[in-house]
This record gives C-alpha cells, sequence and structure tokens, in this order.
C-alpha cells in the first residue's frame, strides 16, 4: 500500500466530518482540524499545513501539523484515518512521516507534540512505535459533558 498526502480543499470538509461521524470518532480524538482554521482557508504556510491522507490515490483520512505559537520550535500533531478498513496496517505512521518531511521546513518545528486519550490504545501504540514519548498526562470535560483523560506525548526530531 502507497501512503501519500494531497492538499486538502474546503470540499474535503464534508468528507472530513463523514468519517469523524462514522467512526464514532468523538471516542478518539478531539477535534479534525486545526485551532486557527477560520472555515475559509485550508492554507495557512506560516501557521499550519493539513492534508488528506491516500492509500493507492484513495482518500482514507486526514492529517495537520500546527503552531499555536509560531516563535515555539514544536507543532501539535493532529491525524484521523477515516476509513476503518485502513487502521492498524501502517497508515498512520508512514502518514506521521510525510507530514513531518514535508512540513518542518516550512513551519520550522524541532519537536511534535500531541495528546491522545488513556482509552485509544491503537493510537498510543502507533505513536509509541513512531518514537513519542509520554510525557504528561491531563483531563478535560467533552463535550458531552463526561470526563476525559489523555496523555501528552512528544517527539524530539533533533
Amino acid at each position: 500500500m502507497k501512503v501519500s498526502l494531497r492538499q486538502l480543499h474546503l470540499n474535503d470538509l464534508e468528507i472530513i466530518k463523514d468519517w469523524y461521524s462514522n467512526i464514532d470518532g468523538a471516542k478518539y480524538l478531539s477535534r479534525y482540524k486545526p485551532k486557527n482554521f477560520d472555515g475559509k482557508q485550508t492554507i495557512k504556510a506560516e501557521e499550519y499545513a493539513w492534508y488528506i491522507a491516500q492509500v493507492n490515490e484513495i482518500d482514507c483520512g486526514m492529517v495537520f501539523l500546527e503552531k499555536e505559537n509560531l516563535s515555539d520550535d514544536i507543532a501539535t500533531l493532529g491525524i484521523m484515518i477515516g476509513q476503518q478498513e485502513y487502521w492498524g496496517k501502517g497508515i498512520g505512521k508512514d502518514t506521521i512521516s510525510l507530514i513531518i518531511k514535508r512540513s518542518q521546513g516550512i513551519l520550522s518545528f524541532n519537536k511534535v507534540r500531541l495528546n491522545v486519550k488513556k482509552t485509544n490504545t491503537r493510537a498510543l501504540r502507533c505513536y509509541t512505535n513512531y518514537g513519542f514519548c509520554i510525557s504528561g498526562e491531563g483531563e478535560k470535560v467533552a463535550s458531552d459533558g463526561l470526563k476525559v483523560e489523555f496523555f501528552n506525548m512528544i517527539l524530539n526530531l533533533t
């Protein structure tokens, strides 16, 4: 299986919302778009990189890296493989590798961070196998009012 990235377009947002709904995305992630997304621009080179992940040129998920503070050397990762038939096949790991290689020079970062729900064992395994380390933990209240516990993870690229 050949994993690739293509630029995300506004019309992809409906597909992403469908994936999120179909996989019961609230179980696995808290958001599927960069914090600074204004609803109009899918490209903001200085703030975030946002792509559709493809397997053999078939759309299967999305990934973004964003700089919450432009002067920091750290980017935050968000990823969703929206087609369950691609889960557990290394697509996430390949997607992470591709976005880091494509975006590191543009966004200027040496570390990647993420939050992952403690119950999302498949994602934890993917991130750990990629080289991310747990750097902390926390909890927040989800939109449904339930408490969500998560790990903070970080990857040093230097």
